[in-house]
């Protein structure tokens, strides 16, 4: 990384942890553990004794009941390993410690180790070596002590950012930048109800009720007034590490009941600003903020981009006080650097509000300036300091600002203006949150007076969650009711009818009833046909729908001529490298690759590629379906070389992308196996079949196909090897599954008796490879044409046991 410019790699979601509040303010241990994992491993801790009853009380006191415990040194590790996106605290006994800390040590979801022993001295001449180890401790009370102060120091670094850079085309900026700007916008222009404050009492007093010194402080809450908004917030107790907790987790939920607190925050902050700005000839100021984060993350700004602060942020107008959480950052862990950020602020142009919170604060002492959620920075310079420290300087956004405008914008198309519950439904929709969003259009249908014209929208969008969940028979249920509605209100050729018809359409298509799927595209069509420009972009999507029918019903013909008419529009309205030409290129690549027209096949997912290359994120998942498509033409053309490397730009993606025990990559290791047992790397076939079944028996049923596919996979290296025996082994256990979980007759059951057949026929069997062959005989000629090649291999091979 250049020291002058830091970083140009783009659309990233930074969590770095959490708000660093002025150095002197006292934060309680439940505020701050609440953004971590607490984990206690210990063989005695099932014991139903006094002292660890109490022991464990006092800790699921101080930790909020965020204790998860265990007595088993294996499941302990498997769990830790399991963990994503947490940071772990580990609580483990001297003797499991000598067990586990060696196999978690290096996972970068391990925070901070403490050893919790009789014998410290024993214990310390093992634990030294080990930098997240804090220390050993023969006692619950210094153990919780240390806890709450590693859990202020700690959870300076882990509240939400996201960047995005400044060259970047919109499509291929990271949406959650925009997202979150959209449902801070949603959030604080809802109206509130009578009933608003008092949900947001339930949701804590149920989250804290085993707490009963946070339980006292939401009874005091309930005399809250909104003028006391900043002072609850920077007051010890369950607000400030409930909203940023929530806020760093994206946890809509929470947030949604936080809402009017939220709002009053905000609007406090709004009105000291107002007030200051109207008072005071300071045109412009500067604040600092400290903070610690991983290499990696820093490398994710780049110089010119935006930097939005998900959450309230805290500054400091004094450099030293920044800089000393910049020191301790360095020293908590050899991985952090330590970030100085040294924010210009134009304070009379600013897009969110600020103000100096010193008089307003539970500690007035304290020279504080909190920044509204959702603040936006541009990053003017990125330089190195020191070895481990950084100094990055920002300028807060104006208001109007040209690039957070046209972001803004183009999000606002998709869902709207709205700022109501059908508004965050939509956002929930567009951010993959289903069951949230079904919650809110749910809300927001009991809102309504019947026969409101936002009856239909909802129930459509009801659907859409719906579909895009799988649940079919739910969907098409929505979309009769819109459809209902509709037909009522409407004029017959109204294009959200059609829009409609397009939705039943998709639904029945993904049930594979082909013929009703198409009868509705038509339906569609006729009405876009009449109401909209030849040219129109919805006219295009319907086409493609009826190719991709035709398609999956083998018309292949036909299905290119749809693509071709879609294809022909989207080329007249839309940008050349508009995502939607794309999928059109890929859908014709798809047509002449069932039909063996490779080089066709390959030209247009080319053209796929360049397209996806220039209009997606790096990472995006159609990039990686792009490049899985490439490999799997050069494999059917037997250029193996070709499509291994087409299959490792796959895996790259999809291992950044996706969670780790996903398909996808289970289908990507597949593919690769099988490109290394054509090119007769049999170990490397091996290796990645092995990658493929571990994946598949964690996350399909034990009697998939699919695990059926792999075992015969495995089968056949073993085969290509020599090693019948083995061999053998995985075909009877890709039979075993068959036969529970294919139909009798089905073509696989017989491709599994002929390679048993043909173990036995090269070990020397022949009167049981013989049977073999004739069970595999039996299937064919009951499920394939009499002429099938199949069926004439079958013989042959029958005929050569005779011989």
């Amino acid at each position: 990384m250049s020291s002058s410019t830091g970083a140009n790699l783009t659309q990233v979601s930074i969590n770095t942890k959490r708000d660093s509040h002025p150095q002197d303010r006292r934060v309680p241990q439940q505020r701050s553990l609440e953004c971590f994992e607490i984990i206690w491993l210990d063989a005695h801790i099932d014991e139903k004794t006094n002292d660890n009853s109490n022991t464990i009380t006092q800790l699921q006191c101080v930790v909020n009941n965020n204790l998860k415990t265990f007595d088993n040194p294996d499941q302990c590790s498997d769990y830790i390993s399991s963990i994503q996106n947490q940071k772990i605290f580990l609580i483990v006994s001297g003797s499991f410690g000598q067990i586990v800390v060696p196999q978690v040590h290096a996972l970068t979801q391990i925070e901070l180790i403490y050893v919790f022993c009789f014998d410290k001295a024993k214990h310390e001449k093992w634990t030294n070596k080990y930098k997240k180890i804090v220390g050993a401790f023969s006692d619950i009370d210094s153990i919780c002590n240390k806890l709450g102060e590693d859990g202020n120091s700690c959870t300076n670094d882990l509240l939400p950012f996201s960047a995005i850079s400044s060259a970047e085309e919109i499509n291929k900026q990271d949406p959650s930048f925009m997202w979150f700007q959209l449902l801070v916008d949603i959030l604080l222009n809802m109206k509130h109800t009578d009933d608003t404050k008092q949900e947001m009492i339930d949701l804590c007093q149920e989250r804290y009720k085993d707490n009963e010194e946070q339980l006292e402080y939401i009874r005091e809450f309930k005399t809250y007034a909104p003028d006391k908004a900043i002072w609850w917030y920077t007051r010890n107790c369950f607000l400030y590490g409930m909203l940023n907790n929530a806020l760093r987790t994206l946890d809509i939920g929470t947030l949604f009941k936080l809402r009017f607190f939220i709002t009053d925050l905000h609007d406090q902050l709004k009105q000291f600003h107002s007030e200051f700005i109207h008072s005071t000839s300071i045109k412009a100021m500067t604040v600092y903020r400290g903070q610690g984060m991983s290499l990696e993350e820093l490398k994710k700004f780049t110089t010119g981009g935006l930097l939005s602060m998900n959450y309230f942020m805290s500054t400091s107008t004094e450099k030293m006080q920044a800089l000393e959480f910049v020191d301790q950052a360095i020293s908590k862990s050899p991985s952090n650097q330590g970030i100085l950020f040294e924010m210009k602020v134009d304070v009379k142009t600013c897009h969110k509000p600020f103000h100096n919170i010193q008089h307003l604060s539970f500690y007035p002492s304290e020279n504080e300036v909190l920044f509204s959620m959702g603040t936006v920075f541009r990053i003017h310079s990125i330089q190195q300091t020191g070895s481990r420290s950084w100094s990055i300087d920002l300028k807060l956004v104006a208001e109007g600002d040209q690039q957070l405008q046209t972001l803004m914008n183009h999000m606002r198309k998709d869902i709207g203006e709205g700022s109501d519950l059908f508004a965050l439904g939509d956002l929930m929709l567009k951010m993959g949150h289903y069951n949230k969003a079904q919650e809110y259009y749910e809300l927001f249908l009991k809102s309504l007076p019947e026969n409101h014209p936002s009856i239909a929208a909802t129930y459509n969008n009801m659907g859409l969650v719906h579909y895009n969940q799988g649940n079919y028979v739910e969907a098409l249920n929505y979309y009769k009711k819109t459809l209902e509605i509709q037909l009522k209100s409407l004029t017959e050729n109204h294009p959200d009818i059609a829009t409609t018809y397009n939705n039943v359409g998709l639904v029945h298509y993904n049930q594979g009833n082909h013929v009703e799927a198409l009868n509705y595209y038509k339906k569609t069509l006729e009405i876009q046909l009449k109401s909209l420009t030849e040219n129109h972009p919805d006219i295009a999507t319907t086409y493609n729908n009826m190719g991709g029918v035709h398609d999956n019903q083998g018309n292949y013909t036909k299905a290119l001529n749809y693509y071709k008419k879609t294809l022909e529009i989207q080329l007249k309205s839309l940008p050349e490298n508009h995502p939607d030409i794309a999928r059109t290129y890929n859908n014709m690549g798809h047509v002449h690759d069932n039909q063996s027209n490779y080089i066709e096949a390959l030209n247009y997912y080319k053209k796929t590629l360049e397209i996806r290359l220039k209009s997606l994120p790096e990472n995006h998942p159609d990039i990686a379906r792009t490049y899985k498509n490439l490999g799997h033409v050069h494999s059917n053309q037997g250029n193996f070389v070709e499509a291994l490397n087409y299959y490792k730009n796959t895996l790259e993606i999809r291992l950044k992308s996706l969670p780790e025990n996903h398909l996808s990559i289970a289908r990507t290791y597949n593919n690769m196996g099988s490109v290394h047992d054509n090119l007769g790397n049999y170990i490397e076939a091996l290796n990645y079949y092995k990658k493929t079944l571990e994946i598949r028996l964690k996350s399909l049923p034990e009697n998939h196909p699919s695990i059926a596919a792999t075992y015969n996979n495995m089968g056949l290296v073993h085969y290509n090897q020599g090693s019948y025996a083995d061999a053998l082994n995985y075909y009877k256990k890709t039979l075993q599954i068959q036969l529970k979980s294919l139909p009798e007759n089905h073509p696989e059951i017989a491709t599994t008796y002929n390679n048993m057949g043909g173990v036995h026929d090269n070990q020397g069997n022949f009167v049981e490879a013989l049977n073999y062959y004739k069970n595999t005989l039996e299937i064919r000629l009951k499920s394939l044409p009499e002429n099938h090649l199949s069926i004439a291999r079958t013989y042959n091979n029958m005929g050569s046991v005779h011989d």
